[in-house]
């Protein structure tokens, strides 16, 4: 353990050093280790800056295999099936427990929750799969410490098909000594891309490159070939991903300062270089609006033109943007980003806030969809635009007035149903429905009936009282750590019951001769006080 520690605070005072050479002269050659399960190296894992000093990432295997990555079915026979399309359908559920989710204190490990799963779980990215599981990666923060800091991991939940219950949340890697921030996922065909952002590492690594041809079961990891080291950026990608007809694939990066801009690969996600153009706005939504270069940018926050959110036009992929025109959104702050996608019909879909809570101001006048939560449909390529609230949404769980989505992602499934997931919220939440909802004047048609699937390895449901227990095991088979849930909770800033889970009961923690040593009990998702003290822990032995 203390060897451990030495590795990690070795790291972490190198890499605030890289770029420069030591104290003796000497350049740099540093290496940081990244903790997952099922990642394989690639062929590119080591960079060197124009001085000289280098940097190289190493692979570490973890003891265990996530739920996450288990059981994972690689057919494609459940692609298209799915709810009607023709009928309105619109489903809400809770995609976090609660823990981890924005709890006071770091209180995921009493519930048993993966290790490098905290309260902090933001700028998700969010991609059907070919097997129509529903795949998010989180990056995720301690309690009490930056966005930015090296403690800060990438955490990873599934939805598997037919299921109304995301799995829980798990570590997908952890980069010790360096900050992992910011996530992007990219369906290609059958083959899933993960863009894993990264403060303050080195300007040769502004993003990492996984992909994945088997689901998320397993993954392969390389740090990108940059043309020259970047400048002018924010190492966080965005929620935007695509291919010209060309075969160049181009992700969306935040730039340095109120802008955007895209990086664009022409060797499959080898080489990578800066397409030189900014748009007017942070965490810009870009997509596509014909085969010859023509970009749309939205959004996303800390600027506005004449009122309005920014909006973009390029004609040449990137490499320049017309000036900014007043977009058709109201301009957010802190805590707030939209998405926009090109749908299976062909028309455009948006999702944002329409009220900046940070700074409280309200949407400009003109906007006619009060402080809700929409998502907006334009059939003409962004031209005009039907808006409409998305309802069954939650506040920020720190600022309560309004509803949010916060950096919300959105995403199609081969079924035609979409799929939005929310940040920010206590707790996140996923909001499923199709075009035919959008066109209706229907509202919430989320379940009012008990429906318990299939939880995942390990629980035991009681449907009379909507609760179940999880129950993990030591390698020898005594129990570990067993506790209980709310599966039919009502969150705190709702108004009804929805799939998810919230801790509600007893966790008790067992030693590996499956003796009792300790107690916490948990109340609406949080830990309690007890006789014993203020941790609510209840020592039994130990």
């Amino acid at each position: 353990m203390k060897t451990t520690h030495f590795l990690i605070v070795s790291v972490v005072a190198s890499m605030m050093a890289y770029g420069a050479k030591g104290e003796d002269g000497t350049l740099r050659d540093d290496t940081l280790t990244v903790v997952a399960s099922q990642f394989t190296a690639g062929d590119h894992m080591s960079v060197c800056d124009p001085a000289g000093n280098r940097i190289t990432f190493v692979m570490k295997e973890r003891s265990k295999v996530p739920q996450t990555q288990q059981h994972v079915r690689q057919d494609n026979a459940l692609a298209k099936v799915g709810p009607s399309l023709d009928k309105p359908y619109y489903q809400v559920r809770m995609a976090l427990p609660i823990p981890s989710a924005y709890t006071p204190t770091e209180q995921g490990a009493l519930v048993g929750l993966d290790e490098g799963v905290y309260h902090h779980m933001h700028s998700a990215a969010l991609e059907a799969l070919p097997n129509e599981d529903m795949l998010a990666i989180y990056f995720s923060t301690p309690v009490g410490l930056a966005e930015k800091d090296t403690a800060t991991t990438f955490v990873q939940c599934r939805r598997r098909a037919g299921n109304d219950y995301w799995d829980m949340p798990e570590l997908l890697f952890d980069t010790k000594g360096g900050n992992d921030q910011s996530a992007l996922l990219f369906r290609d065909g059958q083959r899933i891309w993960f863009f894993g952002g990264g403060r303050g590492m080195t300007d040769m690594v502004p993003f990492r490159v996984c992909y994945s041809d088997d689901n998320g079961v397993s993954w392969t990891y390389n740090v990108p070939r940059l043309d020259k080291p970047a400048s002018d950026y924010t190492a966080q990608p965005v929620s935007n991903a695509f291919r010209d007809p060309e075969g160049n694939l181009y992700i969306v990066m935040d730039a340095a300062g109120s802008q955007s801009f895209l990086w664009r690969s022409s060797d499959n996600g080898l080489s990578w270089h800066d397409m030189g153009g900014r748009t007017d706005a942070r965490h810009s939504s870009i997509v596509p609006l014909d085969d010859q270069g023509t970009l749309l940018s939205i959004g996303g926050k800390n600027n506005d033109c004449e009122g309005w959110n920014p909006q973009n036009i390029s004609h040449d992929w990137g490499a320049t943007w017309e000036k900014a025109t007043p977009g058709v959104i109201p301009p957010l702050g802190t805590a707030q980003r939209p998405n926009m996608i090109r749908l299976q019909s062909g028309n455009l879909l948006l999702v944002t806030d329409s009220y900046q809570h940070k700074k409280k101001i309200a949407p400009p006048a003109g906007w006619k969809m009060g402080n809700e939560c929409v998502c907006g449909v334009s059939k003409d390529n962004g031209k005009t635009w039907t808006f409409k609230a998305l309802p069954g949404t939650l506040p920020q769980h720190h600022r309560v007035a309004h509803p949010s989505v916060g950096y919300v992602t959105v995403r199609q499934s081969d079924n035609g149903m979409i799929h939005i997931l929310t940040t920010t919220n206590y707790p996140g939440l996923e909001i499923e429905f199709n075009e035919a909802w959008f066109w209706s004047a229907e509202g919430d048609l989320t379940a009012d009936t008990f429906a318990p699937y299939n939880l995942g390895d390990g629980w035991t449901v009681d449907t009379a009282s909507h609760t179940a227990v999880w129950t993990q095991y030591w390698p020898n088979g005594q129990k570990r750590v067993e506790s209980t849930w709310n599966i039919w909770p009502t969150p705190r800033d709702g108004h009804r019951p929805l799939c998810g889970r919230i801790a509600e009961g007893p966790a008790r923690h067992y030693d590996e001769q499956g003796q009792l040593v300790r107690e916490y009990m948990f109340h609406e998702g949080v830990l309690q006080d007890s006789i014993e003290g203020e941790t609510g822990i209840k020592d039994e032995g130990l």
